[in-house]
């Protein structure tokens, strides 16, 4: 806890993070399952407020090596609860997927697509908004 000497004022945090993640071969494709939890908690140091932050995302990867293919999709929320203010939770999803045909091999180059959702929503729901994006392009090294 918070004690206070000569007028310095200390704070507690705690951070856990955890991921589980397996590879599995299934005939041409790799299947990549993920998991991911998180924690963050965090003591205000002038309000003495308690601050709380939950995450956690589901993903899949799919890679097909035989055919230069390679995606994966994620969604997941984050929540933060505050004890003296505003609290927020967003959602979020996205997918990519990637190509390098052969005849791009020597030049380094990949096309790809990649999609994204993002929802916030807060207490006070003036703040509320959402946002969707949609990229496609190419991709070269030199």
């Amino acid at each position: 806890m918070y004690k206070i000497e000569s007028g310095v004022r200390k704070a507690n945090e705690l951070t856990f993070n955890t991921s589980f993640n397996s590879s599995h071969d299934i005939k041409s494709c790799i299947l990549r399952p993920s998991l991911n939890l998180g924690l963050w908690r965090s003591r205000d140091e002038l309000t003495f407020d308690t601050d709380n932050m939950y995450d956690y995302s589901l993903g899949l990867a799919i890679d097909a090596p035989s055919v230069n293919i390679t995606s994966q999709i994620n969604f997941g929320q984050n929540i933060l609860q505050k004890e003296s203010a505003t609290n927020s939770k967003k959602f979020f999803a996205n997918m990519s997927a990637y190509y390098r045909p052969a005849s791009m091999k020597k030049l380094q180059s990949t096309f790809f697509v990649r999609a994204g959702f993002n929802d916030f929503s807060y207490t006070t729901t003036a703040q509320n908004f959402r946002e969707t994006s949609v990229t496609v392009g190419i991709n070269s090294e030199f």
